[in-house]
């Protein structure tokens, strides 16, 4: 553990006048932006995120796909590059849930954005970290590269997903796209 702390930490990222919700603080969608140019990506819990293929289950974001991201209505491996930052304030016990889905369906990058430091879990190997000082009153939080080694098969969610109602399948078929999905760039 302390190999990865020492060896792929890349430092602070303080953030300069961040006050909008449902986004990346610029700096962080700036380095995410540069880091996964010209690479087909997914934002789970996409909210108002810039590039790629968005999938949110608020409709007000207009995101690309409409649908529970822990469900997501893609195949395996079908993005090189999947984004997750979760809404949840407290994801205790979930984290495993939360990335599963990610590591699904990445080929080969997963990038974590939360308070919580998430070490390897279903099939993701942290590759870089960062930490991040959204404002002046915000948590720090953890910007995570993971590799993705293999496919979560196998792997069980500690979380008791059957009480909690973000946790239930959801049925994103019954609602047309806010716009035209373009896959563009998508192998």
């Amino acid at each position: 553990m302390n190999n990865f702390i020492e060896k792929r930490y890349q430092g602070l990222i303080v953030c300069r006048k961040y006050t909008r919700t449902w986004s990346f603080p610029v700096e962080v969608a700036k380095l995410i932006q540069q880091e996964t140019a010209d690479m087909s990506v997914l934002h789970l819990y996409g909210g108002l995120a810039e590039g790629g293929v968005k999938l949110d289950a608020d409709p007000l974001t207009r995101p690309d796909v409409i649908g529970n991201s822990l469900f997501p209505p893609f195949a395996c491996e079908s993005f090189d590059v999947v984004i997750v930052d979760p809404p949840y304030k407290s994801i205790y016990n979930m984290p495993s849930a939360v990335l599963m889905p990610a590591a699904c369906v990445a080929k080969h990058w997963v990038w974590w954005f939360h308070t919580h430091y998430q070490p390897h879990v279903c099939g993701l190997v942290p590759h870089r970290w960062w930490s991040v000082l959204p404002s002046k009153r915000g948590p720090l939080r953890c910007l995570i590269e993971y590799k993705r080694t293999r496919h979560p098969r196998g792997h069980t969610m500690v979380h008791n997903w059957k009480t909690s109602p973000e946790m239930q399948p959801y049925n994103w078929s019954r609602h047309l796209l806010q716009r035209p999905l373009s896959l563009t760039g998508v192998a």
